[in-house]
Parts: structure tokens; sequence; C-alpha cells
């Protein structure tokens, strides 16, 4: 193969993180991953949405975390001691977000070619697949690859975590209260 043939397969090649959820398989192309972490404690918050799962402390930095799957109109999360969270990064003109998506495994990091990924299928109308890139063949099955940036907007994603960093402001401020101003907070 020549050098200009290989690097136009390079192009046309991009890196992408597989994960399962719900017994399929999906995946995001790394850039915009972050990194990935064991599924720690997690500080719940509340009024938050259903598929909010709270919020972690990431490097002194207030990160909400979310059940991707929910997100998507899926069940939530069963108990699985292998769930994982991805942390996420995207930037808009003038910000960087980061947020955590819960998923139920985290599997590779897999090379996926231009034509190992086809076109999603006609759907009806009212299915919501704006997120939904294509669908990549690997190893005589498919992966469902989304976009994250369209799976969680800027808009809403500005909205969670500023209300996740004043909730926790509030709550750790009820917390280091003294013990009368907590109890007359209390009503006791």
């Amino acid at each position: 193969m020549k050098t200009s043939d290989k690097n136009k397969e390079l192009e046309n090649t991009s890196q992408y993180l597989t994960f399962a959820m719900r017994d399929e398989n999906y995946a995001v192309k790394i850039n915009h991953v972050r990194e990935v972490l064991d599924l720690p404690a997690l500080t719940k918050l509340p009024t938050m949405p259903a598929y909010m799962c709270g919020v972690i402390s990431l490097r002194e930095q207030v990160v909400p975390i979310m059940d991707l799957g929910q997100m998507l109109g899926m069940p939530p999360l069963a108990d699985n001691r292998q769930a994982t969270i991805i942390i996420f990064k995207t930037r808009t003109e003038d910000h960087e977000y980061i947020f955590g998506a819960v998923v139920d495994k985290v599997k590779t990091v897999i090379d996926l070619g231009a034509d190992e990924i086809e076109p999603l299928p006609p759907m009806r109308e009212d299915m919501l697949t704006d997120f939904i890139v294509g669908m990549g063949r690997k190893d005589n099955g498919f992966l469902i690859i989304i976009d994250i940036e369209q799976v969680m907007s800027a808009k809403e994603l500005n909205s969670l975590t500023v209300k996740a960093i004043r909730d926790m402001k509030t709550m750790a401020a009820a917390l280091t209260a003294p013990v009368e101003e907590r109890q007359m907070a209390a009503g006791g």
C-alpha cells in the first residue's frame, strides 16, 4: 500500500469507545471521552430529572452524572456491579462542559473505517433518532454509534451543572451550620 493510500485510509478511520447498555452495543467517538471510572458513590440531589443519578467531585469539580440508557428511553439501570461512568467533554464556542454517563459495561476501543459505518435505516417520524450517527459493523454484529453532543445539548448541560453546583453548596452549608441553626431549620 502506498503512503498516500495509507494516509487516506487513516483519515477515513476513527476510534470509538464501545460499551453495553441494556443488552445492546453502543459506540462513541473517542475524542469526546475524557476518562472512564469505576462507579463511585454518587451524591443524589433533589428535584433532578429521573435520569440524573447525582453528582461526583472529580478533581474538585462538580460533575453531573446521568444514566445514559434512561436518557435514551430505556428502563433505569438495575443494580449492576459492572456499571461504569464515562466522563465526556463537549465544547461550545465559549465553554467546555464535563459530564458523566453511567453505562452497563465499557468494552474496548476500536477503529471503524467509513466503509464499516452504515446509515441508520429509515425510521418512523415520531422516533427520536437525531443522536444516532449510524450503525457500525464489527465482528458480525452491529454497534449503535451515538453523537454524545446530540444526546446532551449544551443548554441542558449548563442548566444541570449550574443546578448541581447550587444544590451542592446548599447541602454543604446546611451540613456545616451550627447544630442550633440546623435544629431551628428542622423545626425542632
